[in-house]
């Protein structure tokens, strides 16, 4: 995994029409992990698409699972539910969800 620092800088995706770009917000969801046993959180606002869906824990970048890849986090876009795949976390991490609204 690679670190990335992120300070006072805008992040975009572009979007899935080519057309150009929506900025992405970073939501800092460090507060929903103390007492979190099982790791999942929800995103509100919701991600306006999973692929937006950037997940730093610690200045370290996760990787999306799915059925085919193994990763660090799964995320179900019905449910607007982020589950960490990891084994256990720091009451003090810092946990960011980067994403398009």
């Amino acid at each position: 995994m690679g670190q990335i620092n992120l300070t006072n800088c805008t992040v975009t995706v572009q979007n899935q029409n080519n057309t150009g770009t929506l900025p992405a917000k970073t939501h800092d969801i460090s507060n929903l992990i103390a007492g979190n046993t099982d790791l999942t959180f929800v995103l509100n606002p919701k991600p306006n698409s999973k692929d937006s869906l950037i997940v730093i824990l610690d200045g370290l970048v996760l990787r999306s699972a799915s059925e085919d890849t193994e990763g660090d986090y799964l995320y179900d876009h019905a449910t607007v539910t982020l589950t960490l795949l990891i084994d256990q976390i720091e009451d003090d991490s810092v946990l960011l969800a980067i994403y398009q609204e």
